[in-house]
C-alpha cells in the first residue's frame, strides 16, 4: 500500500535497538508473520520503519497551504492511534519523534499510549467474536465487503440481543500477557471483515461490545462509495471539506488566496505569520450569484475528487486536458486522509496476523500460505487509489456547460430531443477530456456521490454532529444545482439511457 503522504522514515537505532522512551522490545521481537505481510505488499515498510528507528519526517509538498497544516494536525491523533496498534502488534512501546516541515524547530513526540490501546484490542476481541459467532455468520456469509460491511452486520446483530451474549473470557487481563484466541477464519472475506472492523473501532465508529456511533449508524445505510463516504465524512468533522477558498504559502513564506474572484489579478499576500502586506476588495462587477455559483463549484469539484477515475478509464490514453491549481492543493489535504484511512486497515491486519501464532491450529496454515496471502493483497488493491483531481475538474465542466442549456426550458421538450441535446453535450466532453472512456458514467456517479454525502451530511447534522454552518454549505449546493435543473437532468438519463 501507499505510505504516508509528503513523509519520510529515518532509520536510526542504537547498538541495542534502543531508541526513544518505554521501549517494550526490539527489531527480534517482530512476529513472522509481519515479514510475509511486507514480502506480498500487504503491508508498506514505513510505518514499521518508522517505528523501529523511531523517526517519521513529513516533508514539505508540491503545493503547501495553511489547510494543509490544520490538515496534518488534525489527523495527528489518528497517526498515533495507528502507530499504538502496530506497536502492540510489535510488542513494542516506542516513542516515535515527528519532523514537520510547518514546524521546523518544534519536534512531536508521538507516545504510546497504553489506555487507548487497551480499549482498543478488548473492544477489537469483542467485535469479532460476534461477527464471526456460528448464529450471526448466516447475517453475512454471501456480502459483497466492504468498509461498512461490519457495521451493518453488527447493527443487525444488536437487534438481536441474545447474540450479544457472548463472554470475553480475557476482559479483566492485562492485554499484553492474556492469550488472544482468534476465531478460526479460512476466506478472504472474513480476514477484510475483520481488518475492516478494526479499522472501524480505530476511526471510533465502533464502541465497546459492538455498540456503533450516531456516524456509524448513518453509513450502515449506504451501499455504494463506502471507502469515499467514509473519508469525505471524517474531513467533514474535522470542517476539512468546505466550500472555503485555500490559503497558499509560497517558497518564501508568502500567503496568497486562489479561487476567488479578485486573486486573478491581485494576490492577497500575508506574511508567514498573518501579517496582511496587500489588500484588494473584490472588483465591482462580482455580484452574489457569481459567488455562490463558485462556492458551489469548490464543494461540489472537491467532493467529486474524492472519487478514483479508474473505473471511468481504459488506461490507453494519457490525460491531456486542463489542471486545476485549486485541486491540486485540496489534493494533498484529501491525500493525507486516504493515506491514513488505508494505515487504518494495514494496521489492524498487521495486529490480527500477529495473534494467530498462539497455538498453531490448521486453518492458520491457510492464512500464511504464499497463495491466500498472494489474493489478500489482489482484494486490498481493490480500494480506491489515492484520490487525484481529475473527477473534480470534469464535473467542473459538466456544470458550467449545463448552465448554457437552460434545462428548465428543454425539460418541456419532448424525451428524445432532450436526450439529443444532452447526448451532444456528453460527446463535447468526451472530446474535452479523451482520458475518459465512460464521461457520461462519470458524471452520474459524481453526482450521486454528492448526493449521498449530502444526505448524510443533513442527517448528522440533525443529530448536531456537524455543525450548522457546514450543513448549510451543502444546502446551498444543492439548491443550486437543483435551480439549474442537473439533478433533473441527472434522473432523466438515467432513466432513458437504455431506452433512447
Amino acid at each position: 500500500m501507499d505510505s504516508d503522504a509528503n513523509a519520510e522514515v529515518v532509520n536510526d537505532v542504537d547498538d541495542d535497538g534502543d531508541v526513544g522512551v518505554d521501549d517494550g522490545g526490539n527489531e527480534h521481537n517482530i512476529p513472522c508473520n509481519v515479514y510475509r505481510l511486507l514480502g506480498v505488499g500487504i503491508l508498506s515498510t514505513f510505518l514499521p520503519s518508522a517505528i523501529l528507528g523511531g523517526h517519521l519526517i513529513d516533508t514539505t509538498p508540491l503545493i503547501d497551504s495553511r489547510e494543509l497544516e490544520q490538515a496534518m494536525n488534525n489527523v495527528l491523533p489518528l497517526r498515533t492511534r495507528i502507530l499504538c496498534i502496530f506497536q502492540h502488534a510489535f510488542s513494542t512501546q516506542r516513542m516515535v519523534s515527528l519532523q514537520r516541515w510547518f514546524e521546523p524547530n518544534r519536534d512531536k513526540e508521538l507516545k504510546y499510549d497504553t489506555t487507548w490501546t487497551s480499549q482498543w484490542v478488548r473492544n477489537y476481541r469483542q467485535c469479532i467474536r460476534v461477527l464471526f459467532d456460528a448464529n450471526v455468520r448466516g447475517l453475512w456469509r454471501e456480502r459483497n465487503i466492504s468498509l461498512v460491511t461490519p457495521l451493518k452486520i453488527l447493527l443487525e446483530a444488536n437487534a438481536k440481543k441474545d447474540l450479544l451474549d457472548i463472554k470475553d473470557e480475557d476482559d479483566e487481563e492485562d492485554d499484553k500477557t492474556a492469550p488472544i484466541r482468534m476465531p478460526a477464519l479460512t476466506t478472504i472475506s472474513e480476514v477484510l471483515t475483520a481488518a475492516y472492523c478494526g479499522t472501524l473501532i480505530t476511526l471510533g465508529l465502533v464502541r465497546e461490545r459492538g455498540a456503533l456511533s450516531k456516524v456509524a449508524h448513518a453509513l450502515a445505510k449506504i451501499n455504494k462509495f463506502e471507502f469515499e463516504t467514509i473519508l469525505a465524512l471524517e474531513m467533514l468533522q474535522k470542517e476539512d471539506l468546505s466550500e472555503k477558498a485555500f490559503t497558499l504559502i509560497d517558497e518564501n513564506g508568502k500567503e496568497f488566496q486562489i479561487d476567488t474572484f479578485s486573486s486573478h489579478h491581485h494576490p492577497q499576500q500575508h506574511g508567514h505569520g498573518g501579517h496582511q502586506q496587500h489588500h484588494h476588495h473584490p472588483q465591482p462587477h462580482v455580484n452574489q450569484q457569481m459567488i455562490h455559483r463558485r462556492r458551489t463549484l469548490r464543494l461540489l469539484t472537491r467532493c467529486c475528487s474524492l472519487l478514483p477515475m479508474r473505473p471511468f478509464i481504459d488506461g490507453k490514453r494519457e490525460w491531456t486536458s486542463k489542471l486545476s491549481h485549486s485541486l491540486a492543493a485540496f489534493n494533498h489535504v484529501t491525500t493525507v486522509y486516504h493515506t491514513n484511512l488505508r494505515n487504518s486497515i494495514e494496521s489492524a491486519i498487521c495486529w490480527f496476523y500477529c495473534h494467530i501464532d498462539n497455538g498453531v491450529r490448521p486453518h492458520q496454515n491457510v492464512l500464511i500460505s504464499p497463495a491466500f496471502l498472494k489474493e489478500l493483497a489482489l482484494s486490498l488493491k481493490q480500494l480506491p487509489p489515492e484520490p487525484c483531481s481529475a473527477m473534480g475538474v470534469l464535473i467542473e465542466q459538466f456544470v458550467l456547460r449545463f448552465a448554457d442549456i437552460n434545462w428548465n426550458t428543454v425539460k418541456k421538450l419532448p424525451d428524445t430531443q432532450k436526450y439529443k441535446m444532452i447526448t451532444v453535450e456528453f460527446e463535447q466532453l468526451q472530446r474535452q477530456f479523451p482520458v475518459f472512456n465512460k464521461t457520461q458514467f462519470a458524471i452520474q456517479n459524481c453526482m450521486q456521490f454528492f448526493y449521498q454525502i449530502c444526505t448524510l451530511v443533513k442527517e448528522l447534522g440533525d443529530a448536531q454532529i456537524l455543525r450548522n454552518a457546514v450543513v448549510q454549505q451543502f444546502e446551498n449546493a444543492y439548491e443550486y444545482l437543483r435551480e439549474l435543473g442537473v439533478w433533473d437532468a441527472i434522473c432523466f438519463m438515467e432513466v432513458n439511457q437504455h431506452k433512447m
